[in-house]
């Protein structure tokens, strides 16, 4: 219940937890206790493959389904705004390229202003 009130923004729940065996187990609950309210959580992706290999390929995340099966590594997760490499476990965001040859504050604030950050990692 603490991984529902804390986790969840909107749809997605990210949770980052030590190791597999915690990370396997918050899933079955989440999706047991979620699926008592008549919610089926999808798009289920990890950075360990052992966490979703016991899920149905329908219920995992289809870039983390490339990564998996087809052994892609340039593959990312839309997150909350965000872009996460399963395999290298990182966090980057797209930006807009400026259109000037001069960075002015100006400019550099146009990009930072048209940037979704609901973490404020900006």
């Amino acid at each position: 219940r603490v991984a529902i009130n804390k986790s969840f923004y909107v749809d997605n729940c990210l949770q980052s937890l030590t190791c597999p065996i915690a990370a396997k187990t918050l899933i079955n609950k989440l999706r047991h206790l979620l699926a008592d309210g008549g919610f089926e959580l999808r798009q289920w992706a990890s950075n360990n493959p052992d966490v979703i290999c016991h899920l149905p390929p329908d219920l995992r995340s289809s870039s983390c389904e490339l990564w998996l099966s087809q052994g892609q590594s340039d593959i990312q997760e839309p997150a909350l705004g965000l872009h996460w490499n399963c395999k290298s476990d990182t966090l980057t965001y797209k930006h807009r390229h400026i259109d000037c040859s001069v960075a002015t504050m100006r400019n550099i604030y146009r990009v930072l202003a048209s940037q979704y950050d609901p973490l404020g990692y900006i």
